[in-house]
Protein backbone atom coordinates (compact mmCIF):
# COMPACT_ATOMS: atom_id res chain seq x y z
CA UNK A 1 0.00 0.00 0.00
CA UNK A 2 1.41 3.44 -0.90
CA UNK A 3 0.46 7.12 0.30
CA UNK A 4 2.30 9.37 -1.60
CA UNK A 5 3.63 12.20 0.97
CA UNK A 6 3.29 10.75 3.86
CA UNK A 7 6.28 9.38 6.13
CA UNK A 8 6.31 6.41 8.92
CA UNK A 9 7.33 6.96 11.96
CA UNK A 10 6.66 3.59 13.95
CA UNK A 11 8.75 4.54 16.69
CA UNK A 12 7.59 8.24 17.54
CA UNK A 13 4.34 6.70 19.55
CA UNK A 14 4.36 4.92 22.95
CA UNK A 15 1.62 3.33 25.05
CA UNK A 16 0.54 5.98 27.00
CA UNK A 17 -1.55 5.58 30.40
CA UNK A 18 -3.15 8.68 30.55
CA UNK A 19 -5.27 7.59 27.18
CA UNK A 20 -7.17 4.31 27.84
CA UNK A 21 -7.48 3.61 24.24
CA UNK A 22 -4.09 2.32 23.78
CA UNK A 23 -2.60 -0.72 25.10
CA UNK A 24 0.84 -1.22 26.40
CA UNK A 25 1.48 -3.71 23.62
CA UNK A 26 3.09 -3.45 20.23
CA UNK A 27 1.78 0.47 19.60
CA UNK A 28 2.39 -0.46 15.62
CA UNK A 29 0.43 -2.87 15.52
CA UNK A 30 -2.45 -2.22 18.01
CA UNK A 31 -4.02 0.69 15.97
CA UNK A 32 -4.19 -1.01 12.87
CA UNK A 33 -6.72 -3.96 14.71
CA UNK A 34 -8.59 -0.81 16.41
CA UNK A 35 -8.86 1.70 13.54
CA UNK A 36 -10.76 -1.20 11.69
CA UNK A 37 -13.72 -1.08 13.90
CA UNK A 38 -13.19 2.46 14.05
CA UNK A 39 -14.07 3.25 10.85
CA UNK A 40 -16.99 0.99 10.53
CA UNK A 41 -18.41 2.85 13.81
CA UNK A 42 -17.27 6.38 12.79
CA UNK A 43 -19.68 6.31 9.58
CA UNK A 44 -22.72 3.99 8.62
CA UNK A 45 -21.59 0.79 10.65
CA UNK A 46 -22.22 2.55 14.12
CA UNK A 47 -25.72 2.94 13.15
CA UNK A 48 -25.92 -0.11 11.61
CA UNK A 49 -23.83 -3.11 13.78
CA UNK A 50 -24.72 -5.65 11.09
CA UNK A 51 -22.53 -4.46 8.84
CA UNK A 52 -19.67 -4.81 11.11
CA UNK A 53 -18.21 -7.43 7.99
CA UNK A 54 -17.61 -4.31 6.39
CA UNK A 55 -14.10 -4.05 8.96
CA UNK A 56 -12.67 -7.21 6.88
CA UNK A 57 -11.91 -5.04 4.06
CA UNK A 58 -9.97 -2.25 6.25
CA UNK A 59 -5.90 -2.38 6.61
CA UNK A 60 -5.28 0.01 8.43
CA UNK A 61 -0.93 0.76 9.17
CA UNK A 62 0.79 2.94 11.23
CA UNK A 63 0.27 6.47 10.85
CA UNK A 64 2.09 9.11 10.89
CA UNK A 65 1.55 13.33 10.16
CA UNK A 66 2.76 14.30 6.83
CA UNK A 67 2.09 17.61 5.07
CA UNK A 68 -0.89 17.20 2.52
CA UNK A 69 1.06 16.39 -1.14
CA UNK A 70 -1.46 17.37 -4.64
CA UNK A 71 -0.13 14.28 -6.16
CA UNK A 72 -2.33 11.97 -6.92
CA UNK A 73 -3.07 9.10 -3.98
CA UNK A 74 -2.31 5.61 -4.44
CA UNK A 75 -4.75 4.52 -1.18
CA UNK A 76 -7.05 0.99 -0.48
CA UNK A 77 -9.12 1.56 2.24
CA UNK A 78 -7.28 3.60 4.69
CA UNK A 79 -8.87 6.06 7.19
CA UNK A 80 -7.36 9.87 6.50
CA UNK A 81 -7.49 12.95 8.34
CA UNK A 82 -6.60 16.48 6.85
CA UNK A 83 -5.40 19.15 9.21
CA UNK A 84 -4.36 22.81 9.06
CA UNK A 85 -1.32 24.21 11.03
CA UNK A 86 -2.62 27.18 13.49
CA UNK A 87 -2.17 30.57 11.65
CA UNK A 88 -0.06 32.72 13.62
CA UNK A 89 -2.80 35.16 12.77
CA UNK A 90 -5.37 32.84 15.52
CA UNK A 91 -5.26 36.21 18.02
CA UNK A 92 -7.58 37.87 15.17
CA UNK A 93 -10.07 35.02 14.49
CA UNK A 94 -13.79 35.69 14.13
CA UNK A 95 -15.57 34.88 17.23
CA UNK A 96 -19.89 35.23 17.93
CA UNK A 97 -20.36 33.21 21.46
CA UNK A 98 -17.17 33.54 23.38
CA UNK A 99 -15.33 36.56 24.77
CA UNK A 100 -12.23 37.24 23.35
CA UNK A 101 -9.46 36.71 25.05
CA UNK A 102 -5.50 36.50 25.21
CA UNK A 103 -4.35 33.47 22.97
CA UNK A 104 -0.72 31.58 23.65
CA UNK A 105 -0.10 30.74 20.39
CA UNK A 106 2.92 28.32 21.22
CA UNK A 107 0.42 27.03 23.52
CA UNK A 108 -2.09 26.79 20.79
CA UNK A 109 -0.07 25.43 18.23
CA UNK A 110 1.04 22.63 21.26
CA UNK A 111 -2.53 21.74 21.66
CA UNK A 112 -3.30 21.36 18.16
CA UNK A 113 -0.14 19.27 17.09
CA UNK A 114 -1.17 16.86 20.59
CA UNK A 115 -4.57 16.58 18.91
CA UNK A 116 -3.31 15.67 15.62
CA UNK A 117 -1.03 12.68 17.36
CA UNK A 118 -3.97 11.60 19.03
CA UNK A 119 -5.41 10.93 15.65
CA UNK A 120 -2.65 9.25 14.58
CA UNK A 121 -2.14 6.87 17.67
CA UNK A 122 -5.98 5.92 16.64
CA UNK A 123 -4.79 4.45 13.87
CA UNK A 124 -5.36 7.54 11.27
CA UNK A 125 -3.30 9.08 8.48
CA UNK A 126 -2.79 12.88 9.10
CA UNK A 127 -2.24 14.70 6.42
CA UNK A 128 -1.29 18.43 7.90
CA UNK A 129 -1.86 21.20 5.77
CA UNK A 130 0.60 24.02 6.32
CA UNK A 131 -0.44 27.31 8.40
CA UNK A 132 -1.86 29.98 6.49
CA UNK A 133 -0.72 33.25 7.99
CA UNK A 134 -3.46 35.67 6.54
CA UNK A 135 -6.09 33.57 7.70
CA UNK A 136 -6.78 33.22 11.24
CA UNK A 137 -9.41 30.58 11.56
CA UNK A 138 -8.00 28.15 8.61
CA UNK A 139 -7.04 25.57 11.04
CA UNK A 140 -10.78 24.66 11.03
CA UNK A 141 -10.64 22.74 7.97
CA UNK A 142 -13.96 21.10 8.99
CA UNK A 143 -16.25 23.94 7.73
CA UNK A 144 -15.02 24.76 3.97
CA UNK A 145 -15.86 21.49 2.70
CA UNK A 146 -18.18 18.17 3.91
CA UNK A 147 -16.57 14.88 2.35
CA UNK A 148 -18.51 11.58 1.93
CA UNK A 149 -17.68 8.31 0.38
CA UNK A 150 -19.35 9.32 -3.06
CA UNK A 151 -17.98 13.30 -3.28
CA UNK A 152 -16.55 15.86 -1.34
CA UNK A 153 -18.53 19.37 -1.40
CA UNK A 154 -17.20 22.82 -0.73
CA UNK A 155 -18.65 25.10 0.78
CA UNK A 156 -19.08 29.29 0.32
CA UNK A 157 -18.49 30.01 4.53
CA UNK A 158 -20.99 32.72 6.37
CA UNK A 159 -17.86 35.11 6.80
CA UNK A 160 -16.51 37.07 4.37
CA UNK A 161 -12.83 36.94 5.93
CA UNK A 162 -12.77 33.22 5.96
CA UNK A 163 -13.99 32.67 2.24
CA UNK A 164 -10.48 32.12 0.73
CA UNK A 165 -9.70 29.17 2.95
CA UNK A 166 -11.55 26.76 0.79
CA UNK A 167 -9.51 27.13 -2.25
CA UNK A 168 -6.60 25.63 -0.74
CA UNK A 169 -8.67 23.17 0.96
CA UNK A 170 -10.39 21.59 -2.54
CA UNK A 171 -6.73 21.33 -4.00
CA UNK A 172 -5.90 19.01 -0.70
CA UNK A 173 -9.00 17.21 -1.03
CA UNK A 174 -9.37 16.88 -4.92
CA UNK A 175 -6.59 13.83 -5.39
CA UNK A 176 -9.08 11.89 -2.79
CA UNK A 177 -12.68 12.90 -4.09
CA UNK A 178 -14.76 14.03 -7.36
CA UNK A 179 -15.53 17.88 -6.39
CA UNK A 180 -19.04 19.80 -6.32
CA UNK A 181 -19.30 23.03 -5.36
CA UNK A 182 -22.20 25.07 -3.30
CA UNK A 183 -23.06 28.26 -5.47
CA UNK A 184 -22.27 32.31 -3.59
CA UNK A 185 -23.94 34.23 -2.22
CA UNK A 186 -25.43 31.82 -0.37
CA UNK A 187 -23.87 30.66 2.73
CA UNK A 188 -23.10 27.05 4.70
CA UNK A 189 -20.13 25.42 7.37
CA UNK A 190 -19.03 21.91 7.79
CA UNK A 191 -19.93 22.97 11.80
CA UNK A 192 -23.41 23.03 10.66
CA UNK A 193 -23.56 19.50 9.35
CA UNK A 194 -23.45 16.36 11.58
CA UNK A 195 -24.13 12.85 9.24
CA UNK A 196 -25.44 9.99 10.90
CA UNK A 197 -25.51 7.37 8.76
CA UNK A 198 -26.91 8.66 5.20
CA UNK A 199 -28.79 11.52 7.49
CA UNK A 200 -27.07 15.06 7.32
CA UNK A 201 -28.64 17.03 9.98
CA UNK A 202 -27.88 20.94 8.97
CA UNK A 203 -27.97 23.49 11.19
CA UNK A 204 -29.68 27.39 10.48
CA UNK A 205 -27.62 29.71 12.61
CA UNK A 206 -25.63 32.58 11.69
CA UNK A 207 -23.20 30.91 9.32
CA UNK A 208 -25.67 28.52 7.25
CA UNK A 209 -28.71 29.97 5.84
CA UNK A 210 -31.99 28.07 3.94
CA UNK A 211 -30.41 28.18 0.43
CA UNK A 212 -27.31 26.89 1.44
CA UNK A 213 -29.28 23.65 2.74
CA UNK A 214 -31.50 23.42 -0.39
CA UNK A 215 -28.41 23.30 -2.88
CA UNK A 216 -26.39 21.08 -0.42
CA UNK A 217 -29.92 18.93 -1.11
CA UNK A 218 -29.67 18.94 -4.77
CA UNK A 219 -26.30 17.63 -4.58
CA UNK A 220 -26.31 14.85 -2.10
CA UNK A 221 -29.86 13.84 -3.51
CA UNK A 222 -28.84 11.69 -6.20
CA UNK A 223 -26.68 9.97 -3.71
CA UNK A 224 -29.41 8.60 -1.75
CA UNK A 225 -28.34 11.50 0.99
CA UNK A 226 -31.58 12.97 2.99
CA UNK A 227 -31.20 16.57 4.46
CA UNK A 228 -32.71 17.66 7.03
CA UNK A 229 -32.54 21.41 7.91
CA UNK A 230 -32.70 22.16 12.23
CA UNK A 231 -32.71 25.49 13.71
CA UNK A 232 -30.24 26.62 16.34
CA UNK A 233 -30.28 29.22 18.29
CA UNK A 234 -27.59 30.17 21.57
CA UNK A 235 -24.39 28.91 19.44
CA UNK A 236 -22.09 29.36 16.72
CA UNK A 237 -23.05 26.05 14.35
CA UNK A 238 -24.97 23.02 15.03
CA UNK A 239 -22.22 21.03 15.93
CA UNK A 240 -21.67 23.07 18.80
CA UNK A 241 -24.61 21.83 20.61
CA UNK A 242 -24.93 18.06 19.23
CA UNK A 243 -22.57 15.31 18.11
CA UNK A 244 -22.76 11.71 17.62
CA UNK A 245 -21.12 9.63 19.52
CA UNK A 246 -22.38 5.68 18.12
CA UNK A 247 -24.95 3.52 19.68
CA UNK A 248 -27.88 5.64 18.36
CA UNK A 249 -26.66 8.27 21.54
CA UNK A 250 -26.76 12.10 20.79
CA UNK A 251 -24.13 14.26 23.50
CA UNK A 252 -26.09 17.88 23.79
CA UNK A 253 -26.95 20.62 24.88
CA UNK A 254 -30.88 20.47 24.04
CA UNK A 255 -31.53 24.31 24.87
CA UNK A 256 -29.44 25.30 21.80
CA UNK A 257 -31.34 23.74 18.91
CA UNK A 258 -34.74 22.16 17.83
CA UNK A 259 -34.86 19.10 19.35
CA UNK A 260 -37.73 16.92 17.10
CA UNK A 261 -35.48 16.02 14.16
CA UNK A 262 -33.38 13.68 16.85
CA UNK A 263 -36.91 12.32 18.55
CA UNK A 264 -35.43 8.55 17.64
CA UNK A 265 -32.16 9.01 19.55
CA UNK A 266 -30.90 8.78 22.93
CA UNK A 267 -29.25 11.62 24.89
CA UNK A 268 -26.97 12.23 27.31
CA UNK A 269 -27.02 16.07 28.32
CA UNK A 270 -24.12 18.52 29.04
CA UNK A 271 -23.88 19.04 32.41
CA UNK A 272 -25.89 22.68 33.06
CA UNK A 273 -22.24 23.95 34.34
CA UNK A 274 -20.73 23.33 31.13
CA UNK A 275 -23.12 24.34 28.31
CA UNK A 276 -20.08 24.43 25.97
CA UNK A 277 -19.80 20.55 26.46
CA UNK A 278 -21.16 19.37 23.59
CA UNK A 279 -18.90 18.60 21.12
CA UNK A 280 -16.98 15.61 20.84
CA UNK A 281 -15.10 13.58 18.22
CA UNK A 282 -16.16 9.62 18.53
CA UNK A 283 -13.72 7.07 16.63
CA UNK A 284 -15.40 4.13 17.17
CA UNK A 285 -15.11 2.93 20.50
CA UNK A 286 -13.07 6.07 21.78
CA UNK A 287 -14.84 9.47 22.42
CA UNK A 288 -12.04 12.39 21.91
CA UNK A 289 -13.26 15.09 24.46
CA UNK A 290 -12.23 18.52 26.16
CA UNK A 291 -10.35 17.84 29.43
CA UNK A 292 -12.20 21.25 30.52
CA UNK A 293 -15.31 19.62 30.85
CA UNK A 294 -15.05 17.15 33.75
CA UNK A 295 -18.81 16.85 34.74
CA UNK A 296 -19.87 16.12 31.29
CA UNK A 297 -17.05 13.58 30.99
CA UNK A 298 -18.35 11.67 33.78
CA UNK A 299 -21.89 11.33 31.82
CA UNK A 300 -20.56 9.87 29.14
CA UNK A 301 -18.10 7.29 30.44
CA UNK A 302 -21.55 7.04 33.24
CA UNK A 303 -23.30 5.69 29.58
CA UNK A 304 -20.73 2.87 29.01
CA UNK A 305 -18.31 5.57 26.39
CA UNK A 306 -14.56 5.54 26.78
CA UNK A 307 -13.38 9.23 26.97
CA UNK A 308 -10.18 10.22 25.83
CA UNK A 309 -9.67 13.32 27.36
CA UNK A 310 -7.51 15.94 25.63
CA UNK A 311 -6.32 19.78 26.21
CA UNK A 312 -7.75 22.19 23.82
CA UNK A 313 -8.32 24.89 26.22
CA UNK A 314 -6.29 27.85 24.38
CA UNK A 315 -7.66 26.96 21.47
CA UNK A 316 -11.37 26.67 22.96
CA UNK A 317 -10.67 30.85 23.14
CA UNK A 318 -10.89 30.53 19.27
CA UNK A 319 -14.48 28.97 19.89
CA UNK A 320 -13.37 25.79 19.10
CA UNK A 321 -14.40 22.14 19.19
CA UNK A 322 -12.76 19.21 18.63
CA UNK A 323 -14.63 18.49 15.48
CA UNK A 324 -13.94 21.46 13.52
CA UNK A 325 -9.86 20.76 13.43
CA UNK A 326 -9.91 17.72 10.60
CA UNK A 327 -11.72 16.31 8.20
CA UNK A 328 -11.82 12.18 8.62
CA UNK A 329 -12.78 9.98 5.52
CA UNK A 330 -12.24 7.02 4.18
CA UNK A 331 -9.65 6.70 1.07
Amino acid sequence: MTLYGVRRFRAAFTADPRHPNTSKGNVDQQPRVRAQHRYATLQSARCHPQRGSFLAALVFGAASISPVSNAPAKIAHVLTAITRAVSPALAQCELTFVERQPVDLAKAQQQHTAYERLLAKLGIHVHSMAAEPELPDSMFVEDPAIVLDELAVILPLGTKSRQPEAESLAKALAPFRKLAYIAAPTAIEGGDVLRIDRTLYVGQTTRTNAEGVRQLAAILGPHNYRVVPVPVTGCLHLKSAVTYLGGNTLLANRLWFDNAPFANFQWIEVDPTEPHAANALAIADTVIFPASFPKTRARIEAAGFLVTPLDISELQKAESGLTCSSLIFTT
